[in-house]
């Protein structure tokens, strides 16, 4: 799928991935971040369904209103290249926490996904593999008792580290209940909380 950064007002020339080998920078052209001299962006995605002239596709990293400019297949033959490699990736990846899922957490991260909310499992196997603490660059709380917690959209993950791996506790709605029930929807996803909050109240 192509489509636009329709939010970026400006491009820079060296960027800080979530995996950055030691949280150095990385040239934006030898990575996927959307600060780009060019908004036209790229991702694979998943057809799940066709219905008339609509095309419904999951597994995706667009922002909700994201213009689409095209969406071609894709084709193993001429779109995999197997044995390339990224140096600075596979630097960063040998300095990598093992995530860790608890299954109460997965359960409701299984729950999002499925009703089409936000894929917080790929979330947090990308940002608590590395660095999965560090405050400056990932909106991470202590909670002064060995969990941290770290904000997605307006979910929050629950996590604590043991030994060599992170493992991720609980989701939790990051909305106020007096929030949650006015009548506004900036960001469009109150559904979802009240779904995710009735089904899982109590847990």
């Amino acid at each position: 799928m192509i489509f636009v950064f329709h939010l970026n007002g400006n491009w820079k020339p060296f960027v800080r991935p979530p995996v950055s080998p030691h949280g150095r920078k990385i040239s934006t052209f030898a990575t996927r971040a959307p600060y780009r001299p060019n908004p036209v962006g790229l991702s694979c995605v998943e057809l799940e369904r066709i219905e008339k002239n609509l095309l419904f596709v999951r597994k995706c990293d667009l922002l909700d209103g994201t213009p689409v400019l095209d969406i071609k297949p894709y084709v193993p033959a001429a779109d995999a290249f197997p044995d390339s490699r990224v140096p600075w990736l596979n630097e960063a990846s040998a300095a990598e926490y093992k995530v860790a899922i608890m299954p109460s957490a997965m359960e409701k991260i299984i729950f999002l996904r499925e009703i089409g909310a936000v894929d917080l499992e790929n979330f947090v196997r990308v940002q608590l593999a590395t660095d999965p603490v560090n405050a400056s660059r990932k909106r991470v709380v202590p909670d002064g008792e060995g969990r941290f917690f770290i904000g997605c959209r307006t979910w929050q993950i629950v996590f604590f580290i043991e030994n060599d791996q992170v493992v991720v506790a609980d989701v939790l709605s990051h909305y106020p209940e007096k929030e949650l029930a006015d009548g506004s929807d900036v960001y469009g996803d109150k559904a979802f909380h009240r779904a995710f909050l009735e089904k899982f109240r109590g847990c």
